[in-house]
């Protein structure tokens, strides 16, 4: 049986771009010479890889949620399923654990299920868990765009290799802990941030900083990529 084609599975648009193998030197920021993994510019080996053309749109998120993706565990990472149970407060001083299960992301609206712009104020957490859902159904390992990947791209400035809207529209979050530069997906840690939010005056190349997987913007969105064979 042939696997399922992306544009089988997520509505318009879905487009694969191929990113042949190549090297990416990442420059290390104020944030990182005291809390990053980069502590001088580091230039890496990228192996080839595909990225989607345009960041996932909420149409496309809502197929992860009509698909049981807020009551299935098995794409939730530890950390990201306890979020999505409930969430810290603090009453009378004390912080406290308040259970109350998400069935959706925060801000999201009916409208939004049919909206081709793009999925903004998810967090990490959610974001790995529609990439793991979407590995399941494709039979293939997807995933968010690694920090040496984003950098593969932006070397190639303007619309890097016609990847759309990288270093205008959003910030977007990658795959890799900010701290430690480990793409595992488990733990509540920093991870990083890149492009230019819609805030900025004009686009702002390689911006690089960091956010926790729990927390959310509506300026946040998201790329998928996977290993090519």
């Amino acid at each position: 049986m042939m696997k399922p084609r992306l544009q089988d599975i997520l509505p318009a648009p879905t487009v694969w771009i191929d990113i042949p193998e190549g090297v990416a030197t990442l420059t290390p920021k104020y944030q990182d010479m005291k809390y990053g993994y980069l502590k001088e510019p580091t230039t890496l080996h990228v192996p080839s890889f595909s990225v989607s053309k345009y960041p996932i749109s909420n149409a496309q998120y809502y197929q992860f949620m009509k698909a049981g993706g807020y009551e299935n565990r098995q794409w939730w990472t530890d950390a990201g399923w306890e979020d999505k149970l409930g969430h810290w407060t603090k009453i009378d001083g004390q912080l406290e654990w308040i259970y109350q299960p998400r069935t959706e992301p925060r801000r999201w609206t009916v409208d939004k299920c049919h909206r081709l712009d793009y999925a903004d104020s998810l967090k990490w957490y959610e974001m790995i868990a529609f990439c793991n859902w979407l590995s399941d159904v494709m039979g293939e390992h997807i995933t968010l765009l690694t920090d040496q990947q984003w950098q593969r791209l932006e070397d190639d400035w303007y619309y890097p290799y016609g990847v759309m809207d990288m270093d205008y529209y959003l910030y977007y979050y990658c795959l890799t802990a900010f701290e430690t530069g480990s793409d595992d997906i488990q733990g509540d840690k920093p991870r990083v941030l890149r492009g230019a939010s819609f805030s900025h005056d004009k686009p702002v190349q390689s911006f690089r900083n960091h956010y926790y997987p729990w927390d959310y913007s509506s300026g946040f969105g998201f790329y998928i990529a996977k290993k090519r064979v």
